[in-house]
């Protein structure tokens, strides 16, 4: 089971270093698009003559064609990629509650640190079921597609004016530096959630069976020694 959950985990990981390069990938092609479009933006809006301008101008609406299909991939991307995630967490959630059911209370603070780490992939365990992973899933989802919608829209608007692709750019900017937050928001979170819960769980279960041990050896021992008085008398 430690090896199935590890393969998961790797599979999970190898996605995310995947995602990372194609959003880097996509960046650098945006910047690309955003230096092209600002550069023939100041020379149409300021009515700068060069030769051949309406052959330039249809190199722009081309790069306006592209970054936008860039858009459409990148939303139907993070889709699926939303859908993928989704699907991991729920081998993983299935791996869990295999593998929690078959340990000993003495054996949990031996896999705390194994089990933190798989907190951060699979986001719960026995007592919190799917309900939280689906409010994070939508939270995601719902993220990005304001952020879609909002650059897109942002985007058409800055062709017509050309001081808001300023505030775009600012935007999409400000956006994403906030993304790593949000990230981490959602982390603590469900890190929570995960792994405090269940330990507080595992202990109070632990302490009312220790607590049951020690009643049953008391009344036990209660027993024993009123045998023990009717025996001598």
């Amino acid at each position: 089971m430690i090896i199935v959950i590890i393969i998961i985990i790797s599979f999970y990981l190898y996605i995310n270093i995947f995602f990372l390069f194609y959003d880097f990938s996509i960046y650098i092609l945006y910047t690309f698009f955003f230096i092209f479009i600002f550069y023939f933006d100041v020379f149409y809006y300021l009515n700068i003559h060069i030769y051949h301008l309406l052959y330039y101008y249809h190199l722009y609406l081309l790069s306006i064609y592209i970054h936008s299909v860039f858009i459409y991939i990148n939303f139907i991307f993070y889709i699926l990629i939303s859908f993928l995630y989704l699907f991991i967490s729920i081998l993983l959630f299935i791996c869990l509650i295999k593998y929690f059911s078959t340990i000993k209370q003495y054996q949990l603070f031996h896999i705390i640190k194994l089990y933190t780490f798989i907190s951060y992939f699979s986001f719960f365990n026995k007592n919190t079921h799917f309900i939280f992973f689906f409010i994070f899933f939508f939270i995601f989802f719902f993220y990005h597609l304001f952020c879609f919608i909002t650059f897109y829209l942002l985007f058409i608007f800055s062709t017509f004016y050309f001081y808001s692709l300023f505030f775009f750019i600012f935007l999409f900017i400000l956006l994403y530096l906030s993304l790593p937050f949000f990230y981490y928001f959602i982390f603590l979170l469900l890190f929570k959630i995960s792994v405090i819960d269940y330990l507080k769980t595992q202990y109070q279960q632990s302490n009312n069976l220790q607590r049951r041990c020690y009643d049953i050896h008391k009344i036990s021992v209660i027993k024993k020694q009123s045998i023990h008085q009717n025996h001598f008398h």
